[in-house]
């Protein structure tokens, strides 16, 4: 079952609701995890926070930055959010992808991808590359539907 949701640019007041979403789909199942999404999460948090604080919104999430938050809406509330990022050379990273548990597989991922793929294709970008856990199954699937590829394997060691 899909649900159209509305698309659009992250605005100011919706920081409360995004972090909100973030907090719920990055929900980890183990400790090590845990700890790994916390880092994560409050790194982006941190620098969207100052972000806000030091620029205007104009200027974070356009040219300059080359960087781009978009929210998923459902009925005047944030359920989605994709964070882009231009990595050079034509790429795009797609740093975030994450939509609140109780509205998946209701096609919201989808939607977010296609409007990423829609923004980087109107500004040229060739490639877009995301990293995802190995053991996230759904993600990878969701990402495959829409021809993302595997190109490498990060392998980390823990002291």
């Amino acid at each position: 079952m899909h649900t159209y949701v509305n698309i659009r640019k992250f605005r100011k007041q919706d920081l409360a609701d995004v972090q909100m979403v973030m907090e719920r789909a990055l929900s980890p199942s183990s400790l090590v995890d845990l700890y790994r999404a916390i880092y994560l999460y409050d790194k982006i948090l941190i620098r969207i926070k100052w972000f806000l604080t030091e620029y205007s919104l104009d200027s974070i999430f356009t040219k300059r930055y080359d960087t781009q938050v978009f929210v998923a809406e459902a009925s005047k509330k944030v359920v989605g959010v994709a964070i882009i990022r231009y990595a050079g050379q034509d790429v795009w990273e797609l740093r975030r992808l994450a939509v609140h548990p109780n509205n998946r597989g209701k096609g919201i991922g989808s939607q977010l991808i296609s409007k990423i793929m829609y923004y980087v294709k109107q500004r040229n970008g060739k490639v877009i590359t995301l990293f995802t856990n190995i053991n996230n199954k759904r993600a990878i699937n969701l990402h495959r539907r829409f021809g993302f590829t595997e190109t490498r394997t990060v392998m980390d060691l823990r002291l």
